[in-house]
């Protein structure tokens, strides 16, 4: 008989709650019913027979079911955040206040019935979720998957107040791992995907091309354009991370790599070249380079080490023709190095 009258009390408190909207008048103690029903629950009583910490959890999903009620009831009257107005500031505040000592005692209750409030209250989600954020990022993004899982419509609007401080936060590969999953428009996935990484390659560029090469949905085309903003940060490093990469994949990129880098800085990328020996992969990028008549009449002896490096026996014979060509095109005295650059050359076909 006990239980039930406590019981009955949780209840009353809960409906008091509800109808004044989440501001029940204090009795005359100074306790709201809600809260008074908890302190009696937390003290012994052995003619209810019932747990107390079991009725304290029954009074507090009782109070968070009144607020929940209570907001969502003031929110749906709000018009929904894409008629172009800002959200009541007043409401905002209050809802606020109110929800945040919640979270921090029962969060997960909390988040699984902010979808209930509906979209109009998407101002509110986005201050909980940024407040979230500073604590825990993979925690905030999650309960934004969450609100969109209620709400699909509305993912684009949910998340993407969070992509700056995600950004911010460095936390790229969270997001470009996320990102497919969710009901986007297909234009707008692939411009925050694109976004997403080229932040990424800004900030940390190696990092940022070791994700892309692990392959991937779209991520070819990523690492491409990671590569081209890592070439104007650090044309060696961009380089050496190309030449390592598989040939079907990374050839083309070692190719763009090495003709900038030689563009940008010569004497560093040719001193480079040199360390490597002879690599099929850089013989179509020094054949051009080597032969070109900047280089033959400034540096000739370095053109004539470079088409030396060659490793397809062809490409390097048509190289050292051509190189040949150039110099005596500069100066047809200087058969010495003419000579020098047909050494072991086979006649031209």
């Amino acid at each position: 008989m006990g239980a039930l009258v406590l019981l009955a009390g949780v209840a009353g408190g809960a409906a008091l709650v509800a109808s004044t909207g989440g501001d029940p008048a204090l009795p005359s103690s100074g306790r709201a019913p809600v809260a008074a029903l908890v302190d009696a629950a937390s003290g012994p009583s052995a003619s209810s027979g019932v747990v107390p910490s079991t009725l304290a959890q029954s009074v507090d999903e009782a109070g968070l079911e009144a607020l929940v009620t209570s907001l969502a009831r003031r929110w749906q009257r709000e018009p929904l955040p894409r008629q172009g107005r800002a959200a009541d500031p007043a409401l905002l505040s209050d809802s606020l206040s109110r929800l945040r000592p919640w979270l921090l005692r029962r969060p997960q209750a909390v988040w699984s019935r902010l979808p209930d409030l509906g979209p109009s209250a998407l101002p509110l989600w986005t201050a909980l979720l940024l407040s979230e954020l500073n604590l825990d990022a993979s925690l905030a993004w999650r309960h934004a998957l969450q609100l969109s899982q209620r709400h699909a419509a509305w993912t684009g609007d949910i998340v993407a107040p969070l992509l700056a401080p995600m950004w911010q936060r460095r936390e790229f590969e969270l997001l470009l791992r996320e990102l497919d999953g969710l009901p986007l428009d297909a234009d707008l996935r692939e411009r925050w995907r694109t976004d997403t990484a080229m932040r990424w390659a800004e900030a940390a560029p190696a990092q940022a091309a070791a994700w892309a090469a692990r392959g991937g949905s779209g991520t070819a085309d990523l690492l491409a354009q990671i590569q081209d903003r890592w070439i104007n940060q650090d044309a060696r490093s961009a380089t050496v991370f190309a030449s390592m990469l598989p040939r079907g994949t990374g050839q083309a990129l070692l190719e763009e790599s090495l003709s900038r880098w030689l563009a940008l800085d010569g004497v560093g990328a040719r001193d480079w070249i040199l360390s490597q020996g002879s690599q099929e992969g850089l013989d179509r990028v020094i054949a051009a380079h080597a032969t070109q008549d900047e280089l033959a009449r400034h540096q000739p002896l370095e053109a004539i080490a470079l088409v030396r490096r060659i490793s397809d026996p062809d490409r390097r014979d048509e190289a050292q023709w051509a190189l040949a060509r150039t110099l005596g095109e500069i100066d047809a005295t200087r058969t010495d190095l003419i000579d020098q650059a047909l050494w072991g050359a086979r006649p031209p076909h």
